[in-house]
């Protein structure tokens, strides 16, 4: 793709005996929301690890842009490129809600204190979490706290975003309301990496659904071609030619979650 943003080539890890990627290779365009599915242990968690190098590949390209961040040396300028929210939401318990947020601005940005608190609590508007500016993390339900942590990594302008598995730790309840902003997010054209299981949630966003199994992607596709060309046996009106596609180890997995 001439318009990628992003270009993963060949991405390997190992930890110990465990090879955990192998050879993962894909492209993103800006405004793409790729998910990734697929069993627990297979990669996918490590991979977006390694895409903002909190975990160091062992070989394999990630390019941004025009820079190839494999060879970065400057880390914190990758990682203001690629903001990330994490399943446990890692937020400073210290720091109020309007802390944490505006914490990186300061500090990473160097942003001046009034202007990056003005700018912290537009984005905790953007989240529906400005009524809570002043709540410690210990005073927000789960939902509340995560829809913080989006709004700490929003707060310093990423190029992507990437969501490991956000609403794995959140009661059932409290999972629409983080959804709910990443749908918002989509829709304004957010290019996204995201790990999830939230099968409605992705077949309403995606772009492409990419499913993981031994370290690899064995299958992917468009949530059409996944859930109604295949499932229903209907041709997909956006593109009736890969409706022949049968998915089938894409297939086996969904119906092992849901029963």
């Amino acid at each position: 793709m001439d318009n990628a943003i992003l270009r993963v080539r060949d991405l390997s890890k190992r930890f110990d005996s465990e090879e955990v990627l192998r050879g993962v290779s894909f492209e993103v365009c800006k405004g793409d929301v790729k998910i990734f599915i697929g069993p627990s242990g297979t990669g996918k968690s490590t991979l977006l690890r390694c895409l903002n190098r909190l975990v160091e590949p062992d070989s394999g390209q990630i390019w941004l842009g025009d820079e190839e961040i494999t060879r970065a040396t400057d880390i914190d300028g990758v990682r203001r490129r690629m903001g990330m929210v994490f399943q446990n939401f890692h937020l400073f318990d210290h720091l109020t809600a309007l802390g944490n947020v505006e914490i990186g601005l300061i500090k990473v940005l160097k942003m001046p204190k009034r202007e990056a608190r003005d700018f912290a609590m537009s984005e905790l508007a953007r989240v529906g979490m400005d009524r809570f500016a002043d709540k410690y993390p210990a005073e927000l339900s789960g939902g509340q706290a995560q829809r913080v942590s989006i709004a700490r990594s929003l707060a310093i302008n990423p190029e992507i975003m990437l969501f490991d598995e956000p609403t794995s730790a959140l009661d059932p309840e409290l999972t629409g309301e983080v959804l709910e902003v990443m749908k918002k997010l989509a829709s304004g054209g957010m290019t996204m990496l995201v790990v999830s299981h939230e099968m409605e949630f992705v077949y309403s966003v995606a772009s492409e659904v990419l499913f993981m199994e031994g370290g690899v992607i064995v299958e992917r596709g468009t949530p059409c071609q996944i859930r109604e060309g295949n499932a229903h046996g209907r041709p997909c009106d956006s593109n009736p030619r890969d409706s022949s596609r049968s998915f089938p180890r894409t297939k086996a997995f969904l119906k092992r979650i849901n029963g």
